[in-house]
């Protein structure tokens, strides 16, 4: 194995982002559940030790695929901002100026920690001569920034009781197509470093 860090560190990446999806399984079952105050409480607490124990293993993944590509370094800068606009969030939760920088935050996480990380890859794909994985971060990039872009317009339509359902049913498939996106990559690059 050519670059052991950079594969332990892509493969907690990969774990972390599963460690997520269960966080927001259990948050949408809180939801569902509500009526329930005693299941509403375990499920919101087990969501958030999930999301908590992902985003440390997001960012351990960061600081050990660092080790054998610099350019994953960028991408902790993001993680790190974003998470301080979160603890704004927590000091100001009712400040319009709260709600827009957590916004920043969450644009800085999604988007820009996710592209530094896929151009780490592709570093790193190309120090190995993977010429398809090179490939596919290009591909990826793309669809990764046609999805931050269908957000954002989903995000300027006016909400109203009529224009909820889509919005909520967009951003569902926009959050799942960048997940199997994400983590089809990962496996990919897994699968180079591995070889």
């Amino acid at each position: 194995m050519t670059f052991p860090h950079a594969y332990q560190g892509i493969r907690d990446i990969r774990t972390s982002l599963i460690l997520t999806l269960f966080a927001s399984f259990l948050a949408a079952a809180s939801c569902i559940t509500r009526r329930n105050p005693v299941a509403v409480t375990v499920l919101t607490v087990a969501g958030l030790a999930f999301l908590l124990a992902g985003m440390i293993l997001y960012i351990i993944g960061i600081v050990r695929a660092e080790a054998d590509e610099r350019s994953f370094s960028k991408a902790l800068i993001f993680v790190v901002f974003s998470f301080l606009c979160s603890l704004f969030q927590v000091f100001f939760p009712n400040s319009v100026i709260a709600k827009i920088i957590l916004s920043i935050g969450e644009i800085s996480f999604s988007f820009g920690a996710t592209i530094l990380i896929i151009l780490g890859i592709r570093s790193l794909a190309e120090q190995c001569k993977s010429f398809y994985c090179v490939n596919r971060s290009n591909t990826v990039m793309r669809i990764l920034i046609a999805i931050f872009i269908l957000s954002i317009v989903l995000g300027v339509i006016p909400q109203s009781y009529q224009t909820m359902p889509f919005i909520a049913v967009g951003a569902l498939v926009l959050s799942i197509v960048r997940y199997a996106v994400s983590m089809s990559f990962l496996r990919d690059a897994l699968e180079m470093l591995e070889s």
